[in-house]
């Protein structure tokens, strides 16, 4: 996402593993003990899109005699808390979620209930990759580049299955669409209608958080057909 936009990412403090460190847009941490450059670039920003970031005075506090936060920004803030949302800093649009693929398909049972007359109208958003991402790129580090049981079936839609469930699935794949399908989600949102908008991306691998610690799995007891015995009737 970064990389087309040529967009700066700076951490919040003591999270430097949550972007690749080598990565030419890093520029660190920001807050507390933070990095000169990440301070200076923020305080240039017209836009700061701060995602799962709590945005607490330790993060955006200034050092270095610089004021970096910069006061006329919108912001952006996506956290899966909704009481964290503009808490520290006044936002210009607040996200309550979490992406994700894989992972949604283990709790996408809850769209039976979201669209409940009595609840609240949200808008949904998950980056689709048709695979369990992080587990692929563990195997592939550690079994020199094999993988299995890490791609999910390509003919479930989880739009349509929001369609199912009386919500309003939308599918998209360009940037335009999914423009398109916000403006529409936000404004249908305000109307008491909860869409859900399934955006495919490719399968692309980003390098691990901390590539140090992806070390291959150590036995720490072994297991001997010795060691069993059959079951027995109590």
């Amino acid at each position: 996402m970064v990389t087309p936009q040529a967009a700066p990412v700076c951490c919040g403090y003591q999270h430097d593993d949550a972007f690749p460190g080598l990565h030419p847009l890093f520029a660190g941490p920001l807050g507390y003990n933070g990095s000169k450059a990440g301070m200076e670039l923020i305080a240039k920003a017209d836009v700061v899109l701060a995602l799962g970031a709590r945005l607490n005075p330790f993060s955006t506090l200034p050092g270095y005699g610089i004021d970096d936060w910069p006061k006329d920004a919108a912001i952006i803030q996506v956290d899966l808390n909704p009481d964290r949302i503009g808490l520290t800093k006044p936002v210009a649009v607040g996200i309550v979620g979490d992406a994700g693929d894989g992972a949604f398909g283990i709790s996408m049972n809850e769209m039976t209930a979201i669209g409940r007359k009595e609840w609240p109208a949200i808008t949904m958003v998950i980056l689709r990759n048709y695979q369990w991402g992080a587990e692929k790129r563990n195997t592939t580090l550690w079994f020199d580049d094999n993988f299995v049981g890490t791609e999910l079936n390509e003919g479930v839609s989880y739009a349509a299955i929001a369609n199912a469930c009386g919500l309003k699935g939308v599918q998209v794949q360009t940037m335009d669409d999914l423009t398109s399908a916000l403006d529409g989600a936000i404004k249908a949102q305000a109307q008491g209608q909860t869409t859900f908008i399934e955006v495919l991306i490719n399968q692309e691998l980003g390098e691990p958080f901390r590539r140090d610690a992806m070390k291959k799995p150590v036995a720490v007891a072994g297991i001997s057909a010795a060691d069993m015995c059959p079951q027995t009737d109590v």
